[in-house]
């Protein structure tokens, strides 16, 4: 059987261990450990800073990716002013049906809504529910009335009726003191009185102010003339100014004769009032009679 246990080497036999055993160490001086030491402290000083520097490096990198990060986001949400957002289509769902009548508070919004849409689109909901579209109101330029022009006209007995009423509709409009004396002047004449008066229907304004001035002009005439368009005007409102200015004693006999002229229920119940007692009455009958009011 063979050995299996390693060989012995004879130390003399092999060179290299006689030559270890002949060497001689120097000893190790204290300068020289101190030098070790140093160069070891040395190079694990910058391994150190390298490495912190390494770590610093990555911290910095990554703030700065994030900072980019948060900036493209704010910039997404929030663009600079001047840049216009691509226009985003608002698709509305219709309301799904239900089984039962809505509430109160469910109609108002649906009203309100309605509304909404309305003046959003207008020609649209109008389209579909053919609202009537009012057309744009024309301002027409004021017109510059010759008054004296006018009156020599309105003087022609030969002048067609609708030529005069044109003239005394802008005599109207004009509503001048010259204007309504020429107008008032043509309603005091028997035969161009009822074109005169009818002439009022030509206006939207009448100038009612001037007429209730005029229950005072000096002419007696005029007074009566400015009374008739009074009457003729009519109103509610009207109806009860002329009734406290009779009750007043304001111009009293042309405010009598002015009610006696209206067609409202309000002056012709004031007038029978007036004829049956009270201070008024000799003057309620009398422009009753004279204007034959029954």
């Amino acid at each position: 059987m063979s050995d299996d246990r390693p060989t012995t080497l004879n130390d003399a036999s092999d060179p290299l261990d006689a030559m270890l055993a002949q060497a001689r160490w120097p000893e190790a001086k204290l300068d020289a450990r101190a030098r070790l030491t140093d160069a070891y402290r040395e190079a694990r000083s910058v391994e150190r800073s390298r490495i912190m520097f390494l770590r610093t490096a990555v911290a910095l990198a990554a703030s700065v990716m994030i900072v980019i990060g948060v900036s493209r986001f704010a910039g997404v949400r929030h663009p600079p002013p001047g840049v216009r957002q691509p226009v985003q289509v608002v698709v509305h769902e219709r309301a799904v049906p239900i089984g039962r009548p809505p509430t109160q508070l469910e109609s108002a919004i649906i009203a309100s809504k309605l509304k909404q849409e309305i003046k959003t689109r207008p020609a649209m909901v109008q389209a579909k529910i053919k609202l009537p579209i009012k057309p744009p109101e024309v301002t027409k330029p004021p017109v510059n009335v010759d008054v004296s022009a006018i009156a020599r006209e309105l003087s022609r007995t030969d002048i067609a009726t609708e030529r005069r009423q044109i003239l005394l509709v802008q005599l109207l409009r004009e509503a001048s003191i010259d204007a309504v004396r020429v107008y008032l002047d043509s309603v005091a004449k028997g035969p161009t009185r009822d074109v005169s008066l009818a002439a009022l229907d030509g206006v939207s304004n009448p100038p009612v102010d001037q007429f209730m001035v005029a229950l005072r002009d000096p002419l007696v005439d005029r007074r009566i003339a400015a009374a008739r368009a009074l009457g003729y005007i009519d109103g509610p409102v009207l109806t009860a100014r002329l009734i406290k200015m009779a009750e007043a004693d304001q111009s009293r006999r042309e405010v009598m004769v002015a009610l006696a002229c209206s067609r409202g229920d309000a002056a012709r119940t004031f007038l029978d009032r007036a004829s049956a007692s009270g201070s008024m009455v000799g003057l309620a009958r009398s422009v009753r009679v004279q204007f034959d009011v029954r």
